[in-house]
């Protein structure tokens, strides 16, 4: 399909370094956003001479390729396909994009001609395959391939042909970029449990480590002087841009907010192109089953994300987004009154009435790793539950009360995009595992009768979810939706066997959809195209829901060596507060990240 743009639309721009020349001071750090979607994908790199970049958008649905013009702040639609086209890359002479596409009903890598819209297939594997770059001439393009938990590297002619495997050995491969001479990638993988760069030399497919440990380390990109290799690291919390010496060394960050900072580009020395995603409450409601009708109980000013509401709903328990960090706040409906709970030291999310509503349970982040804890309402004495229970990790998500109190629902990673189900009992704190399998399972909950579970997984294979239940008496396990390529979140289930969740449309708005007892499925468009984590009343007549913000932004670090770069000060950057302030001003701490490892959605990889 012809392309309705040309490349000629951009002779004549101002180049993006001049550009900057005349906003900024030229000798000292600082971040500029370019642009903000709502609509976008976690992915997006610049063109080689700064003046475009490119992304992927739902803005007309599925998921496209659009080109962004930096000077003259205007989108023009690069694809129009039914299916999928996200992770695109530039060639080197800024004429061509390599992009992964699922139009031929998994993924393949295609190329596509700016100037000509010519679009190509390269590459024709039975298995997934995704995230090309290109190799420093133009001529080659590297890629991942195989089957999940066995995949590979591979490089194959721009020009069309057989591919080669890189890799002597499949595993949980993730992704690579050329290094400046060509002879040898920079890539990361997942075997060791967590996120790991290394470099791969080509002709031999000899391994060497760069960064070792827990965090997860992703998306390396060397600069074009072959000093510097930038990346994406996340430890149990949102992802900032590191840097690392060429040869292996001391990390050191550059970005860090509440946002997450994700896959960094080069757009020549001393500037780095990366795109934040930001996910912000705006307001808790509650909608009334009968009447259709929904109340707000949360507003902006407080930033709100999770919240449940205690059996008799007269009070509502709720996570706040504070400059502080996040906190746990309780509201009593009845009075309109409002106060802080002592959670301890650490941020505090994902709050939880007891049955009893005496105890309030939660996700406390320590100095290592998320952890349950329960508080007392009236004495706020605090009781960690998985603090000194070694091998849990990833637990910053919903958590369930059992029906009689007695135990708590979380679920923990296991492996690399892999997460199991597991219960915590409140008094011996024996964790017990509920699920196991190298699927994904996550955010679950109780049946109100305490006879099963709801969770949502990816059991149905080929990145797929499903909403499933299992039935604990005789361990069978059904899917009440899916399996398919939208994601169930957030799964409860009422007294009288409803179940509600939130689920992605094509455009990427997220509703509150309903399963009754028959299962009749209905979408609640009053509660609106945002909500997220849906939380019944005790008599079921309600559903409390958080409103969400969601935004993609892009932004340039420029002069990285330069007076006020918090690579100079070895010390971590905490806030973007040093750069333009117009451009910050709505990106602060009022930005919440959300947790998760999603392989399926486009800004959760």
């Amino acid at each position: 399909m012809q392309v309705k743009f040309r490349i000629a639309c951009c002779i004549g721009l101002v180049s993006l370094s001049g550009l900057l020349v005349q906003l900024l001071p030229r000798e000292s750090y600082r971040l500029l956003r370019i642009a903000t979607d709502r609509f976008g994908g976690g992915d997006a790199s610049i063109s080689p001479d700064g003046k475009v970049m490119v992304i992927s958008s739902r803005r007309t649905g599925n998921w496209e390729l659009w080109l962004y013009n930096i000077q003259a702040a205007r989108w023009t639609q690069l694809t129009h396909n039914p299916a999928d086209d996200f992770e695109a890359e530039f060639s080197p002479d800024g004429k061509r994009l390599a992009f992964t596409s699922t139009r031929t009903g998994h993924k393949d890598i295609w190329l596509l001609s700016i100037n000509s819209g010519q679009e190509t297939r390269l590459t024709f594997s039975e298995y997934d395959s995704e995230y090309p770059a290109w190799s420093p001439d133009g001529t080659r393009i590297v890629y991942t391939s195989g089957p999940w938990g066995a995949r590979d590297f591979f490089i194959v002619p721009a020009a069309g042909g057989s591919a080669r495997r890189i890799t002597r050995e499949s595993g949980r491969a993730g992704a690579c970029s050329f290094e400046p001479g060509g002879d040898s990638l920079i890539c990361h993988r997942y075997d060791p449990g967590s996120g790991n760069l290394f470099r791969i030399w080509i002709d031999s497919g000899e391994l060497n480590p760069l960064t070792a440990g827990k965090a997860w380390d992703y998306k390396p990109n060397e600069s074009p002087d072959g000093q510097w290799i930038a990346f994406s690291r996340s430890d149990e919390g949102p992802a900032g841009i590191w840097l690392i010496p060429h040869g292996g060394g001391r990390s050191q960050r550059l970005t860090g907010t509440a946002a997450d900072d994700r896959w960094p580009f080069w757009a020549g020395n001393g500037r780095l192109f990366f795109h934040r995603v930001v996910n912000r409450g705006t307001f808790i409601k509650m909608l009334d089953r009968r009447s259709g009708e929904v109340r707000v109980l949360v507003g902006p000013k407080e930033a709100p994300l999770q919240a449940s509401l205690d059996s008799r709903s007269e009070r509502l328990v709720y996570c706040s987004q504070t400059s502080q960090g996040r906190v746990l706040k309780i509201l009593d409906l009845v009075t309109g009154n409002s106060r802080t709970l002592d959670t301890g030291a650490g941020e505090a999310t994902f709050p939880r009435w007891s049955p009893d509503g005496k105890n309030i349970a939660f996700v406390r982040r320590s100095d290592t790793r998320w952890n349950l804890a329960i508080t007392d309402v009236e004495s706020s004495y605090l009781l960690p539950l998985t603090d000194s229970i070694p091998g849990l990790h990833g637990m910053d998500g919903p958590i369930d009360w059992s029906p009689d109190g007695s135990t708590l629902l979380f679920h923990a990673d296991t492996q690399p995009f892999e997460a199991n189900i597991y219960t915590v009992d409140v008094r011996s704190r024996n964790v017990t595992a509920v699920t196991k399998g190298a699927w994904f399972d996550e955010s679950p909950s109780w049946r109100p009768d305490g006879s099963g579970i709801l969770f949502m997984s990816t059991r149905g294979g080929n990145f797929t979810w499903s909403l499933m239940q299992l039935t604990l008496g005789d361990r069978s396990m059904r899917a009440l939706a899916g399996p398919d390529w939208v994601e169930k979140n957030f799964p409860r289930m009422s007294s009288q066997g409803f179940a509600v969740w939130s689920q992605y449309e094509e455009n990427g708005n997220e509703f509150l959809t309903e399963r009754s007892p028959r299962g009749d499925i209905r979408v609640w468009r009053a509660a609106g195209a945002s909500a997220q984590w849906p939380s019944y009343s005790g008599d079921g007549r309600a559903i409390v829901f958080t409103e969400m913000d969601h935004n993609v932004e892009y932004w340039l670090a420029t002069n990285l060596f330069s007076a006020g770069s918090p690579l100079l000060t070895q010390e971590p950057a905490r806030t973007s507060t040093t750069g333009n302030r117009e451009s910050l001003k709505d990106s602060r701490s009022t930005s919440a990240s959300i947790g998760g490892r999603s392989p399926t959605v486009m800004y959760r990889r």
